[in-house]
């Protein structure tokens, strides 16, 4: 089956947190269509038939009852990750929940011009930063980082992206630069 739509936008996926404890989807950008699907599953793809996203079934609890939302997940995203898991390898996670923090945000709260030029140069179409909105308690980021602190690079270079920090993250140790109460 076939259905004809239009990407309405790609966004970080934005679910509440839940009340009680479970896995809950987070740094990812999802696609958004203007008419999707809503009673099944699939692919999205291109004119010429390339896959550019798995359409998928979101499930989470609104604070009342549980419910579902579709939304598209990246083929790189799941490329990636098959990828990894036939090569036997590990995947990892810096154990962070990221927010985006827009070019206006970053001004305001006095990034180094140097580092705003750096943003900006990255990644023109979309100068952000990642801000750190959770993390998970006991790990080694927890120890380093602090709710509030805007990730600036990952071993050197800028990662403005949540696909950025998960590609670069995916080592047993990685140097990361910091914005924290105005200073790197």
């Amino acid at each position: 089956m076939t259905e004809e739509s239009r990407v309405a936008a790609v966004d970080p996926i934005d679910l509440p947190l839940p009340r009680t404890p479970v896995f809950r989807d987070s740094n990812l950008d999802v696609v958004s269509l203007v008419n999707g699907p809503s009673d099944y599953g699939g692919v999205i793809t291109d004119k010429s038939g390339e896959v550019l996203a798995l359409w998928s079934t979101f499930a989470f609890d609104n604070g009342r009852e549980t419910t579902e939302q579709d939304m598209g997940i990246p083929a790189e995203v799941v490329r990636e990750t098959l990828d990894a898991i036939r090569r036997g390898g590990e995947l990892r996670s810096l154990e962070a929940e990221f927010s985006i923090v827009p070019v206006s945000t970053l001004l305001k709260l006095g990034l180094d011009p140097a580092w705003l030029r750096r943003v900006q140069l990255h990644n023109p179409g979309r100068s952000q930063l990642l801000n750190v909105a959770r993390l998970v308690a006991g790990t080694p980021a927890a120890r380093v980082l602090q709710t509030g602190d805007l990730l600036l690079s990952i071993d050197g270079q800028v990662a403005t992206r949540f696909r950025e920090v998960e590609r670069a993250s995916q080592k047993p140790r990685v140097h990361l630069v910091v914005w924290r109460d105005g200073a790197c």
